[in-house]
């Protein structure tokens, strides 16, 4: 029986001091993984702190680019109305010369078969004449200015397009 109880004392023994190695190194462990978790929640506090400048950065230059776009659109928009504008006045005067031009066109007609050839009669037709050519004049004034309009409006809003597809930023 001592024999037996001597063995059970150097079992525990032995078992005792198992367990404080175990103890030690699971404290070890956790020291080692606190240590890590600590590590790692710095690290993505400090991933988070950049993602939010990036996105501050991204938002700040999308606000600006917006607002030139919105502001070029409102132009362009603005130009569009008055180039329309302009151009249903300029259709309402060119009728109105085509109108006159017609008419001047056919009391020429009725003189020249009237044949007289009475000096006043001679003097209105070259006066008439002579209106019939400014009126031609300024019509064909008139539709060079349209042509140039619709040129420049061309232009404008190609321009324009080659501006947006330059300056939009390319997302991944």
């Amino acid at each position: 029986m001592l024999f037996r109880t001597s063995s059970q004392q150097e079992n525990l023994i032995n078992m005792n001091s198992r367990l404080i190695d175990l103890e030690q190194q699971v404290q070890q462990s956790v020291q080692s993984s606190e240590v890590t978790v600590e590590t790692l929640s710095d690290d993505l506090k400090e991933v988070n702190r950049e993602i939010r400048k990036l996105w501050d950065l991204s938002n700040k230059r999308n606000k600006q680019r917006i607002a030139t776009l919105e502001d070029q659109l409102n132009s362009i928009d603005s130009s569009i109305k008055e180039i329309f504008t302009q151009s249903q006045e300029i259709r309402l005067i060119s009728k109105e010369f085509s109108k006159s031009i017609s008419d001047i066109k056919t009391r020429v007609a009725k003189i020249d078969t009237s044949s007289l050839s009475s000096p006043d009669y001679e003097l209105r037709i070259k006066d008439l004449e002579e209106a019939v050519n400014s009126m031609d004049s300024f019509r064909r004034q008139t539709n060079q200015s349209i042509l140039k309009l619709k040129d420049e409006l061309s232009k404008s809003i190609s321009n324009q397009e080659n501006s947006e597809s330059n300056s939009l930023p390319i997302e991944n």
